[in-house]
């Protein structure tokens, strides 16, 4: 089951970087009780950014429609800040490809 949400927050991106969320390193946590899901995200926009509040809206309404017997709750995080560090060897990977491995050391 956890790897059936994985792939689900694998085919949402973020709209400023365009690499999805999971391997981008916002997923910071997923947990699955009796009848709940709950993932917790961070964002790389500030709390105010309407398009952070679309990413965690589209992944509440991805998992409910593949798990409908589960109430779900993707809480957004801002106290926490994105770096580098979040992203999967994947999510780096394509953070060079697209921005270049010296721009991304430098992150």
């Amino acid at each position: 089951m956890i790897e059936k949400i994985i792939d689900i927050l694998k085919e949402i991106y973020d709209p400023e970087i365009p690499i999805n969320i999971y391997d981008l390193g916002l997923v910071r946590e997923i947990n699955i009780d009796e009848d709940k899901i709950t993932v917790r995200l961070i964002f790389t926009a500030n709390k105010g950014c309407t398009l952070a509040d679309m990413i965690a809206i589209q992944a509440k309404y991805k998992i409910s429609k593949e798990f409908p017997n589960y109430k779900v709750s993707v809480m957004s995080d801002y106290n926490v800040k994105w770096n580098l560090s979040y992203a999967t060897n994947e999510g780096r990977t394509m953070l060079e490809e697209i921005y270049g491995k010296e721009t991304v050391q430098s992150l």
